[in-house]
């Protein structure tokens, strides 16, 4: 019975393998072998997924778990980011007596838009209302906040900026060099092109929770 010469697929290989100068040693041909295997379920610490060069890449740096599809990992990453902010803005953030990163948010919001309501300034930071009004309680402990009378519906209470909060975000906003570069050692060129597409995602994903909620 004819057997078919094993060797003569390896030189087959080799030949492509020269013709895409993907190398010249022994080692070379073997990664761009194993780099040329069709997509096949692998295992990577407990979990089973397809190859992707995207979770290949965040693999090798380390720091990520495995994570079965792209859109988890892009997930993931926004969240570590979220954390090393939190990390970041923490000191200065008690050293003007803000108990969290999320005071100083709401605060800095009624910096560009007075004369809202809890209920809006809640929906503007993507606040659950019950947590969004401690926040605001914190905020007129302070005296940062200033409450006012709806005069179109005096059930409601109104909140503008006091000339104290407003001080306060200009402390806090003086000092640019005491607060880590989020966008680390990125050149100029990158930094514009990650702030066009944070921005899209920001305006995406906003729209969708007001939707949601029917706002």
């Amino acid at each position: 019975m004819y057997k078919e010469n094993s060797i003569i697929p390896l030189i087959e290989q080799w030949e492509k393998f020269k013709e895409a100068n993907a190398g010249s040693s022994v080692e070379d041909f073997a990664r761009w072998v194993l780099n040329k295997k069709p997509d096949a379920p692998i295992k990577r610490s407990g979990a089973l997924f397809m190859e992707d060069p995207l979770i290949e890449e965040a693999q090798l740096q380390g720091d990520y778990p495995a994570i079965p599809h792209g859109s988890g990992l892009a997930a993931h990453i926004v969240i570590r980011l979220y954390k090393a902010i939190r990390f970041y803005f923490k000191p200065i953030l008690q050293n003007h007596g803000f108990k969290s990163l999320e005071d100083f948010l709401f605060l800095a919001t009624l910096g560009w838009r007075n004369n809202i309501s809890k209920k809006s300034l809640c929906r503007m930071n993507m606040t659950e209302i019950p947590t969004g009004i401690d926040i605001i309680k914190r905020l007129l402990q302070q005296e940062w906040v200033i409450e006012n009378e709806n005069p179109a519906d005096k059930r409601e209470k109104l909140l503008i900026l006091s000339d104290k909060g407003r001080h306060k975000l200009f402390e806090v906003f003086s000092q640019p060099k005491a607060i880590e570069d989020v966008m680390a050692d990125m050149p100029h060129e990158d930094r514009i092109t990650f702030m066009r597409m944070i921005d899209r995602l920001n305006n995406y994903h906003t729209k969708v929770y007001h939707q949601k909620l029917g706002a």
